[in-house]
C-alpha cells in the first residue's frame, strides 16, 4: 500500500545520505571497509555496489 510506497522512499533517502556522508570520510582518508561499517552495511560488497549506483564509480576509484 502507500505506506509501503513511503517507506520505501525514505529508505532510499536514508541510504543516499548515508553515501554521501561515506564519500565524505573516503575522501578524509577512511578505508573503504571502515567506512562500509560505519554506514551499517552488512557487507563491504553491498557498500560498493550501493557506492558506485550512486555516484557511478566504486570507492576505490574515489580514492585515486
Amino acid at each position: 500500500g502507500i505506506g509501503d510506497l513511503s517507506q520505501n522512499r525514505g529508505q532510499r533517502v536514508l541510504q543516499r545520505i548515508r553515501l554521501h556522508h561515506a564519500r565524505a570520510q573516503l575522501e578524509a582518508g577512511e578505508s573503504v571497509t571502515a567506512v562500509a561499517l560505519n554506514c551499517g552495511y552488512a557487507s563491504v560488497s553491498a557498500f560498493i555496489a550501493a557506492f558506485k549506483k550512486l555516484f557511478g564509480r566504486t570507492p576505490g576509484q574515489l580514492a585515486r
